[in-house]
This record gives structure tokens, sequence and C-alpha cells, in this order.
């Protein structure tokens, strides 16, 4: 971009320079036609990085979502294995019983 613009700096000092105001006129109008190009050129590019911005925070906002399910999901888990421990010392508990009978 620095080559852009230093290009478009000596047009403008250029059509500056220029004496014959006609040949000034087309150097400035061909000077804002460049810059116009330029400015297109930038805006485009800001545009698909913009693109690929919200893209990338999409993404990460997915993965966000996935791993707070997974994080209940695995507290649904730890849950069902006190419960299933409880269950074991029950059924041991009654086991003694029987075995002490």
């Amino acid at each position: 971009m620095a080559s852009i613009s230093d290009a478009l700096e000596e047009l403008r000092k250029t059509y500056l320079a220029e004496p014959d105001p006609e040949k000034r006129e087309r150097l400035r109008a061909e000077h804002d036609r460049a810059a116009a190009a330029a400015l297109e050129l930038l805006g485009k590019a800001i545009g698909e990085n913009t693109a690929a911005y919200n893209a990338a925070v999409d993404e990460l906002d997915k993965s966000v979502a996935d791993l707070r399910t997974a994080s209940d999901d695995i507290a649904k888990v730890a849950e069902n294995i006190k419960k299933l421990a409880k269950a074991v010392d029950v059924i041991v508990g009654v086991a003694k019983k029987v075995a002490a009978a």
C-alpha cells in the first residue's frame, strides 16, 4: 500500500507542478481516478478481512457453546456416577447383612 501512496503523491505533485491548465486538469483527473481505485481496493480488502474475522468469531462462539454443552454433559455423568456409587454402597451393605445372617 505504501507504493500506491507514493505513486499517488508523485502524481499529485506532477499535476500541481504542470503549468498548462488543460494538461494539469487531465493529470488531476487521472490522480482522482487512481485515488478512487486505491480506495476501492482498500475497501474491498477491509471487507474481506472483516468477513474472515466475523467467520472466525462465529466459529469461536460455536466452540464455546460446544464446550459449555460438554461441561454440562460431564456434570451429568458425574452426578450419575455419584448415584451409582450410592447404589453400590446399598448393595454392598445388603450383601454384608445377608452374608452375616
